[in-house]
């Protein structure tokens, strides 16, 4: 301070505001946790992907932060997507709102047509209320699905059924294997997490997932609970059963899996189509969708950043191929990836 008076003739003040005081728009960079928030208590010595730190681990975020993005892209291309969204573009916000950056998100992707917009944006705000769903020791495309759409519903400021128009109603079913007894709850599912399925003499498709995923479960981690009818120990049984099903139906497939300290991709083939018949799971006739978008994970290895495509909501005969600088025309045979694809994005038909 002296040097600055001698030299300058004046007193050097420095005006640094309050840190509380401060807004700042959060943004993310594959280079830093998905989280943005949790301090790091792995060892950055350890080079295996249980150390976040390392560079297997920044390249598995930096792979997740493709597919989020690529997700989130393809999702706003939906035009009940957009419509519903932008019904509150004029509506007053808190800084920090996840509704309002979505919106903000839509708006930006409108004016730079034909571009893969990235939302740094609205990825930081979501991971910052979900830090759990982007750390490094886990990655589970269907939780990230059902946590974007639960906590857009929960900021609708008038109490439109956001999560309504997107989820499936289901009933979830448990069952005593002992006496028959069941307890039915019903319950909204925005995405279905598909274990992918193994055949022995042909591919397994989707619909194959799908009826797996109907079928009957062992709850609670093989922990036994007591019957309330017949008392007896017993491993209860979950089944889900499909009520009535959204205008937009996303199932996601779980390829990524964690063996020790390594993520490694699950890369069997499920066939899936452009169109999808659900009427023999809801016994409803008129459950029928058509491919609008396919998010994947191209390639072995989780350095690979994620596949878009998506189909023009107007010319339907219409697919485009996005990577980071623009959109290629694709035709309808490119956008079928058995081997993967993780969140396929389908609509009601007409």
């Amino acid at each position: 301070m002296k040097d600055v008076y001698a030299q300058f003739g004046a007193d050097l003040i420095i005006d640094l505001p309050l840190t509380a005081q401060v807004k700042t728009k959060p943004f993310y960079s594959p280079s830093t946790s998905l989280s943005c928030v949790t301090r790091s208590l792995s060892r950055p010595t350890d080079h295996s992907i249980g150390s976040s730190a390392s560079l297997p681990a920044r390249a598995f975020q930096s792979s997740i932060a493709s597919m989020f993005y690529s997700f989130i892209f393809a999702f706003v291309q939906n035009t009940q997507i957009k419509e519903f969204a932008l019904q509150y573009e004029n509506h007053e916000f808190q800084d920090d709102s996840l509704l309002l950056s979505f919106i903000e998100y839509i708006q930006e992707v409108n004016r730079i047509p034909n571009t893969l917009v990235q939302p740094h944006q609205f990825s930081s705000l979501f991971f910052r209320l979900q830090p759990e769903l982007g750390s490094v020791r886990y990655f589970d495309a269907a939780a990230t699905v059902n946590g974007v759409i639960n906590r857009l519903a929960d900021e609708v400021p008038d109490g439109k059924p956001f999560k309504e128009i997107m989820s499936s109603r289901i009933i979830r079913e448990e069952k005593c294997p002992k006496c028959g007894f069941s307890r039915p709850a019903e319950d909204l599912m925005p995405c279905f997490k598909l274990d992918i399925q193994s055949k022995v003499f042909r591919k397994a498709t989707l619909m194959d997932c799908i009826a797996a995923f109907l079928q009957p479960k062992k709850i609670g981690h093989g922990k036994t609970d007591t019957c309330p009818k017949c008392h007896k120990k017993i491993n209860l049984r979950e089944q889900i059963k499909l009520v009535q099903l959204p205008n937009i139906l996303m199932p996601a497939l779980s390829r990524f899996i964690r063996e020790g300290n390594s993520i490694n991709k699950k890369s069997t083939e499920v066939n899936y189509t452009h169109e999808l018949c659900m009427d023999k799971f809801t016994g409803h006739s008129g459950d029928n969708y058509e491919l609008m978008s396919v998010v994947a994970h191209a390639r072995h290895t989780i350095q690979q950043k994620a596949k878009v495509f998506i189909r023009d909501q107007a010319d339907k005969e219409k697919w485009s191929f996005y990577n980071d600088s623009r959109a290629i025309v694709a035709d309808s045979k490119s956008v079928i990836l058995p081997g993967a694809a993780v969140v396929l994005i389908y609509q009601k038909c007409a």
